[in-house]
């Protein structure tokens, strides 16, 4: 037992890291899939136009190019949120496809 209470147990953790980036797809519905791909779109779309915005202002604490990157890695990283679930729900299709076999 830690000092503020219970401590977690690495499953408790791990699911909780999850839940944090939208990854918990096995108690998601194909609905609850889709809006974590909706929410991941406006991230990206906000991201990129940020970088637009934020170059010159960026450009007094942190190098443009630098700023840049740091706003594609993280347009990268939302797309890759999208591309796990995008695949769940193809496994999901193709299981129901293999069950009517």
């Amino acid at each position: 037992m830690g000092i503020f209470g219970k401590s977690k147990s690495n499953e408790e953790k791990q699911k909780e890291l999850f839940e944090k980036y939208g990854l918990d797809i096995d108690s998601y519905d194909d609905q609850k899939i889709k809006e974590k791909n909706a929410k991941n779109l406006h991230q990206i779309a906000e991201d990129l136009f940020l970088s637009g915005l934020n170059k010159f202002g960026m450009g007094l604490t942190m190098s443009i190019p630098d700023h840049a990157k740091v706003q594609y890695l993280s347009a990268i990283f939302e797309s890759n949120l999208i591309i796990i679930r995008q695949n769940e729900l193809i496994l999901r299709a193709l299981m129901k496809i293999a069950d009517k076999k």
